[in-house]
């Protein structure tokens, strides 16, 4: 039976959504108490909390189904996933085109996503120094160094480009991406587990799945202007650089040498300071 890119998409689809549930029926289940399966309970939770089994499989679900549906299969295509090839000799025999793009090309792309790049973390910035004026919490700490950051816009990007692709094939590249902007928006809105780590973690969980957000919206952007994959991956990987990744901990760092440890404050002097002369 040959699959095509509609099928793919609903597997897709459904092994996201078996694997949300599970993941949440076994948080819920560690919740609720002490019961007679506890330790089958507990010993999904572990295996689920392997940062490098879980990891697999996110890479395995994200890039690996659809390179399967391309290569392995022919399911979908590299046109409509944005894989823009390079200018090199030869190679629109190898991908099946004659509109190969120039280096000109290429710079304008680069250019046109630095510039998107740059109007997001302008708006990151401010709504960073907005939530420290205001909020009565203070902001999380960033986590994880470049090779987290890159790992997770390969992983969204593709998963992104796997479910755009089917959408622009059929819609084209202008109306396309924003029909699937919606599957992934209500992808996203019915997944029990983003709504439970959204409430256990307070507000400032909120700021990394918004900030996500933006990077989806800015890279879709992208995308309907350069019509690249690898610049909306450019793009995820320099605001997720700058805005997700590793810094130190203000509430764990030491306090300079001329602050108190204790307030954060200069310390007052008991003494009293002599006249000027």
């Amino acid at each position: 039976m040959t699959l095509n890119r509609w099928d793919w998409l609903l597997m897709s689809l459904a092994l996201g959504a078996l694997g949300s549930l599970i993941r949440w029926l076994v948080d819920r289940q560690i919740a609720s108490g002490p019961t007679v399966a506890v330790g089958v309970w507990e010993a999904l939770d572990r295996i689920l909390g392997s940062p490098w089994l879980m990891q697999t499989l996110r890479i395995i679900y994200a890039v690996g189904l659809p390179a399967a549906a391309l290569f392995g299969y022919g399911a979908l295509s590299a046109r409509g996933l944005g894989l823009k090839p390079l200018p090199a000799p030869g190679i629109e025999h190898l991908l099946g085109t004659l509109d190969l793009p120039t280096w000109t090309d290429w710079m304008r792309d680069l250019g046109v996503t630095i510039a998107i790049a740059a109007c997001f973390w302008l708006i990151v910035l401010a709504g960073d120094r907005a939530a420290r004026r205001w909020a009565t919490v203070a902001l999380p700490p960033r986590t994880g160094g470049f090779l987290t950051v890159l790992c997770e816009a390969v992983i969204h990007q593709a998963h992104w480009a796997f479910y755009r692709e089917p959408f622009v094939f059929t819609w084209g590249p202008a109306v396309g991406p924003w029909l699937a902007a919606l599957l992934i928006l209500g992808q996203v809105l019915i997944n029990p587990l983003f709504w439970e780590r959204l409430r256990a973690g307070g507000a400032p969980a909120g700021r990394p799945p918004l900030i996500r957000a933006g990077i989806f919206v800015a890279s879709t952007l992208v995308f309907l202007q350069t019509q690249s994959l690898w610049m909306a991956l450019l793009l995820d990987l320099l605001v997720g650089w700058l805005a997700l990744a590793h810094r130190p901990d203000p509430s764990t760092a030491p306090p300079p040498a001329h602050l108190s440890p204790q307030t954060g404050r200069r310390p007052v002097s008991t003494t009293t300071a002599p006249p000027s002369q």
